[in-house]
């Protein structure tokens, strides 16, 4: 009983709790670092990288779970980060650097760029054509690969540029201080300047189509456009929050992240605003969307969240209400996975193991609990390669998990 006990502790607090932050439809992974992470980038479901302060530069191939450390530099920032596909990509930040790898970032070579401006955003619209945008009215734009970078900022601007955001590789905006937003339809060759609607700077901008945008500026400000760019009206978000990122789900939803954990949604192209819980009051810094409903987060002292439900709370309260002290062991000889919880109330209840992305991969006999009191299972477990998965209980429509790294 007491390796059971010493067991099942590990288990349930990994990964996925059965806590506060399950329940926000936001859970925290372990970055393995303190520093502050300011950019992640999954170009596959499974392989991901997050980079941030002192030259950080981490790696994922299972959806999070772990982190690997692949390189650091004291004094060094990075604050952006693209991958074309899984191991070919680019990182920028301070002085002007930006490095590229292609096998995956176990080695990178710095590539010539204009100045020693610091950058803070990439965006490749083609595996060719790509735009860095960065302080000190730094635009640049590459159209082999990285190779070389040219100049093509506003004349005249005197912008700190934040994010760039391309909707085709001549079609793109650019945004930052003194409520600034500029537009090109040439691939940055001229550059139109349209009213922003904010007194403020303006973080990140995206659209939903080429008519309908938003950006997030400071102070809980956010703007929509539906005319392509050509004008911007504001439309509060609920709170004075200092939003920094954000990133477009469907053609109406989108989600932007911000100071002290902030996460707002939006499900009608930005008109109103609803506030989500994170789990942190980390600043997040940047939101990552791999899919519809997987997306990823990354902030100060080493935070990185993940949700596989769009930042939809998951119901995990209800289900706690009908069971508790849930404790799970796995007998690697028999293959099957024992589990102990306290029913509250009857109850009918079904486990489901899933991928580190959500993908249901089994599902167990339902489980009928004809009384309250202590349960005790023995579930038999599918043939699954040894990797690291999720273990959900559902309750009608509501679940928590806890996880399940079969190794």
């Amino acid at each position: 009983m007491k390796r059971f006990l010493v067991l099942s502790s590990l288990l349930i607090t990994g990964l996925l709790s059965a806590g506060i932050q399950a329940q926000s439809g936001w859970y925290k992974l372990i970055s393995g670092v303190s520093h502050h992470l300011y950019a992640i980038d999954f170009p596959t479901d499974n392989v991901g990288y997050v980079a941030g302060a002192n030259g950080f530069i981490g790696k994922t191939t299972n959806a999070g779970f772990t982190w690997t450390t692949l390189q650091t530099e004291p004094g060094q920032h990075y604050y952006a980060l693209h991958f074309l596909d899984a191991t070919t990509g680019f990182v920028a930040g301070e002085n002007g650097r930006i490095m590229k790898t292609t096998d995956g970032g176990a080695n990178w070579t710095t590539l010539t760029t204009p100045s020693t401006n610091p950058i803070r955003k990439l965006c490749f619209p083609t595996a060719t054509t790509g735009y860095a945008a960065g302080l000190y009215f730094t635009a640049w734009k590459t159209t082999n690969g990285g190779t070389s970078w040219t100049s093509v900022a506003p004349s005249g601007s005197y912008t700190w540029f934040y994010d760039a955001c391309f909707i085709d590789q001549n079609n793109g905006f650019l945004c930052g201080s003194m409520n600034s937003i500029y537009h090109t339809t040439d691939g940055g060759s001229t550059w139109t300047q349209p009213v922003s609607g904010t007194t403020g700077d303006v973080n990140s901008l995206g659209f939903f189509n080429s008519q309908s945008g938003i950006a997030c500026a400071g102070f809980g400000d956010i703007l929509r456009t539906v005319d392509g760019g050509i004008n911007w009206i504001s439309a509060y978000s609920g709170t004075f929050k200092i939003f920094n990122s954000l990133a477009i789900l469907s053609a109406t939803e989108a989600i932007a992240v911000g100071s002290d954990g902030a996460i707002i949604k939006t499900v009608n192209a930005g008109q109103q605003w609803t506030a989500r819980l994170s789990g942190t009051m980390n600043s997040l810094n940047h939101v990552f969307k791999r899919s519809a409903t997987t997306l990823y987060a990354c902030g100060n002292s080493g935070t990185i969240l993940k949700t596989t439900s769009a930042g939809e709370p998951t119901g995990i309260d209800e289900a706690a209400t009908m069971v508790a002290s849930l404790n799970t062991y796995w007998d690697r000889q028999a293959n099957t996975l024992q589990i102990r919880f306290f029913a509250m109330q009857p109850v009918r209840i079904t486990f489901d193991i899933t991928d580190l992305g959500g993908r249901l991969l089994h599902t167990f006999p339902e489980i009928i609990c004809t009384q309250a009191g202590e349960q005790y299972y023995v579930l038999y477990l599918p043939q699954l390669p040894a990797a690291p998965y999720l273990l959900r209980l559902r309750h009608a429509k509501t679940m928590r998990g806890t996880l399940l790294p079969l190794f």
